[in-house]
């Protein structure tokens, strides 16, 4: 995720996209759910590596 992350963060939303498309569709078939969650909350624009809301 880190590298579709910098891609976002450098301004290229499409390289993002891709990636996260691909990270999610790997992910899916090799079972990692946590990870495939992960892309497809980047999809919707979560920051993966934000804190969770009730993070203290």
């Amino acid at each position: 995720m880190l590298p579709a992350l910098l891609a976002r963060d450098s301004g290229d939303e499409a390289g993002a996209t891709a990636l996260a498309h691909a990270i999610a569709r790997w992910a899916a078939a090799l079972g990692a759910v946590h990870i495939e969650a992960q892309a497809i909350g980047f999809l919707a624009g979560a920051d993966p590596t934000a804190p969770p809301e009730n993070h203290s």
